[in-house]
């Protein structure tokens, strides 16, 4: 079992809004269209997606959950890395450094 996570780009609708495109799946299992995937805007609502997918065909394995869980923790770290990152550059800017 191999969750994978994919960027597919971005592109701007006719109202001038900003869309991304994230898909998640199951390597191990993923047999092309009509295999359970997760789409979102952002990684963790494409990771949700596919839990919620798997879960409604009755193939959310521990496993699986598992994975997922873990990917969607790291995530959350990574937010959290990223806006101390930007808290600090908005110190150092304001030339508080």
């Amino acid at each position: 079992m191999k969750i994978i996570t994919e960027y597919h780009g971005s592109w701007i609708d006719n109202r001038g809004r900003r869309h991304h495109e994230w898909i998640a799946y199951d390597d191990d299992s993923y047999d092309g269209p009509g295999s359970p995937m997760g789409s979102g805007s952002t990684e963790a609502e494409a990771l949700d997606w596919l839990a919620e997918m798997l879960e409604t065909r009755g193939m959310l394995t521990q496993e699986r959950d598992r994975a997922i869980a873990a990917m969607l923790a790291a995530l959350d770290e990574e937010a959290a890395r990223d806006l101390d990152d930007a808290r600090y550059d908005a110190w150092r800017d304001a030339g508080m450094s």
